[in-house]
Formats: C-alpha cells, structure tokens, sequence
C-alpha cells in the first residue's frame, strides 16, 4: 500500500459501499445521468446510436427493468486511509 511505502505507521482504512434498492429512483437517475454524460464517446465510437440509447426515456426503461428484476444498484465505493508518519 502507498502509505505502507511512503513511510506510515498504523495505516488504518475504510470503505463505504451504498446498495439502492430496485424501487429507488435515485438508482436509474445516476445510471441514466452516467449515459447521458457518455453518451457523445457512446456514439461516436459506434457502440449505440441514439436511436438505440433513447436517453429520453432511458431513466423509465431503467427503473421498469431494475424493478421487474428486483436488482440494486451499487453507488460509487467512498474509500479512505490515514496512517501515522514518524
């Protein structure tokens, strides 16, 4: 680990994992916004077309999915570590 090798003593850590559950909105918002900000690179490259993403309905389509599956979604891990240097 880099504080291990910069020098620090009782380096500690932690992380912080959030799970939405599939009847929260705030799940296919984040998916449907991380589309929607890749969307151009998306296109570009020949992976969707805009036709194929229909980001005007992405969110809906993501929630109906997410709900009829009865999956979660994971949030961004929040990650951190301190340590002691002498």
């Amino acid at each position: 680990m880099l504080l291990d090798e910069a020098g620090f003593t009782r380096v500690s850590t932690f992380g912080v994992q959030a799970y939405l559950r599939p009847s929260d909105p705030a799940g296919p918002a984040l998916l449907a916004g991380v589309v929607r900000s890749l969307a151009p690179a998306i296109i570009s490259h020949g992976i969707a077309s805009a036709d194929e993403l229909k980001l005007d309905t992405l969110e809906r389509r993501l929630a109906e999915a997410g709900a009829q599956a009865g999956s979660v979604i994971l949030m961004p891990t929040v990650a951190g570590a301190w340590g002691v240097r002498a």
